[in-house]
C-alpha cells in the first residue's frame, strides 16, 4: 500500500480540526441563545433640539424624527430664530428652569 492511501484510510469518517470547531461553536451559539435575557427592557431617552434656525434646522429635524418612529424616543424641537450666543445662554438657561428631565439637549447652529 503506498502511504498516501493509508493516510486516507485513518482520517476516513473524521472531519478536518477547522469544521469541528465550527460545529462546537455553533452548538455553543445555540445553547447561549436558550439562555433566559437579562436586562432587555427598552430606556426611555427625551430631546430637546434648540435650533438657531426657525425653518431649515427644525424641518430637518422633524424628518428624521419621523423616520425614527420610535416608541422609546422622545424628541422636541424648537426653532428659536435668535443669534449664536443668545441660543446657548437661552438653552443654559432653559436647561436650568425646565421641571420636564430630557436626557440630552442639543443646540444647533451654522
Amino acid at each position: 500500500m503506498e502511504p498516501f492511501h493509508i493516510l486516507e484510510q485513518m482520517n476516513m469518517g473524521q472531519q478536518p480540526k477547522y469544521k469541528i470547531e465550527d460545529l462546537k461553536k455553533a452548538k455553543r451559539l445555540a445553547k447561549s441563545n436558550k439562555k433566559r435575557k437579562v436586562n432587555t427592557r427598552d430606556v426611555f431617552v427625551s430631546f430637546l433640539i434648540v435650533c438657531e434656525g426657525t425653518l431649515t434646522e427644525p424641518n430637518y429635524f422633524e424628518s428624521l424624527k419621523k423616520e425614527c418612529n420610535s416608541r422609546i424616543c422622545k424628541i422636541q424641537i424648537l426653532g428659536k430664530g435668535i443669534s449664536t450666543s443668545n441660543l446657548i445662554k437661552k438653552v443654559i438657561k432653559f436647561r436650568e428652569n425646565s421641571e420636564q428631565e430630557y436626557n440630552q439637549i442639543w443646540a444647533v447652529f451654522d
